[in-house]
């Protein structure tokens, strides 16, 4: 019996070790592997950056050959690098083997899941731009802007579709510095940004838009100069600038001061109660006037669009201009420090009176309109 119960004992000891072993033969590597083969490049040493750009690892080249290992927590944008040489091979790298191809004319990376899925967007990018590259060729500018199209159309789709931020981080980047982007797409992608959890974009493409508009803004202002009867400006003129109207579009202070002979600037808040207290009379007097060349552009200072919104429906205020000024720009600007803050301008943008009280803007406008 005694010795029943030994053997029984090794048995089961046996067992349990052949599990544990298979277990381990069986579980899956931690952390990551990268395999880079070099080819035809001059360097002793190659480096593995994160994605702050810090150097991580350094490993000796041995037979065109480098190898790093280590662990991440999270899908992140590396790049492998090379002593003195310029070359930088972007790698997203996941706790998988990774494998990258280094040579002066070609560069790949693959292993990792992103990775793979950042390829093949690539790959099918290269052949949009093919395409493109024989449309330039013939000068068919009519093929290039629809080529030019479905590139930008491509890339926002894959950015909408991708679950890796880095890979949407990598498509922003690349169209971003595409010199061939035009307003729409500008705004394309800061709708992309903002409701597909991509907001640390937003300070790039909005200072994009900036510029674009700033574009179209001299030009409307070099036509109109070209139209123009020559006058003598005897006020200072008012900074033009542009904001986001209620419906979205885009509202410049140019386009509200054509053919009117004065229009009040109104830098108001729904959170300001002595902004609402004159509401009223700001009313009553764009009513009297509005039909005579007066015109007013309310410049709300709102922390939020729905605020900014309510206050001008709950006021009656929707029969006027009105532009949102995110981050007080407009109000920087005109060096607005507390409100409300009314500034009267000519038609032709000149500085009528800054800071100008209601019972000073009635008495003006009783001049002008006399």
């Amino acid at each position: 019996m005694k010795k029943l119960s030994i053997l029984l004992v090794v048995l089961f000891s046996t067992a349990l070790i052949s599990c544990e072993e298979k277990e381990k033969e069986s579980a899956p590597l931690e952390g990551f592997t990268i395999d880079v083969s070099i080819n035809n490049i001059n360097t002793s040493e190659t480096y593995l950056y994160n994605h702050k750009n810090i150097a991580i690892d350094t490993a000796l080249v041995s037979n065109n050959y480098v190898n790093f290992s280590g662990v991440i927590d999270t899908i992140q944008l590396y790049t492998v690098q090379f002593k003195n040489n310029n070359l930088k091979i972007p790698i997203l790298l996941e706790n998988t083997p990774m494998y990258v191809y280094a040579s002066p004319l070609s560069q790949i990376a693959f292993g990792s899941v992103s990775q793979n899925e950042l390829n093949s967007y690539n790959e099918a990018l290269a052949l949009i731009k093919n395409k493109l590259k024989a449309s330039i060729d013939t000068q068919n500018e009519s093929e290039l802007d629809s080529i030019n199209s479905v590139i930008f159309n491509y890339s926002v789709a894959k950015i909408k579709s991708t679950n890796h931020a880095p890979i949407a981080d990598l498509i922003f980047d690349k169209i971003l510095v595409d010199n061939n982007l035009n307003k729409n797409n500008l705004l394309a992608l800061k709708a992309v940004s903002e409701t597909n959890n991509h907001k640390k974009w937003l300070p790039k493409i909005n200072s994009e838009i900036d510029k674009y508009l700033a574009l179209e803004l001299l030009e409307e202002q070099k036509k109109l100069a070209e139209v123009a009867k020559p006058r003598v400006i005897k006020r200072q003129q008012a900074p033009l600038f542009y904001g986001e109207s209620l419906d979205g579009s885009n509202l410049s202070l140019q386009s509200a001061l054509n053919g009117k002979k004065a229009v009040l600037m109104d830098f108001w808040a729904s959170w300001c109660g002595p902004c609402r207290a004159v509401t009223p009379q700001v009313r009553s007097i764009y009513n009297r006037y509005k039909n005579k060349g007066f015109d007013i552009i309310t410049i709300s200072e709102d922390k939020t669009r729905a605020a900014w919104t309510n206050g001008i429906t709950e006021d009656n205020m929707l029969a006027w201009n009105h532009i949102y000024d995110d981050n007080m720009r407009i109000a920087y600007m005109f060096n607005v420090e507390s409100i409300p803050h009314m500034i009267l301008l000519d038609g032709n943008g000149g500085i009528i009176e800054n800071k100008i009280s209601i019972s000073r803007l009635e008495n003006e406008l009783k001049k002008i309109f006399k």
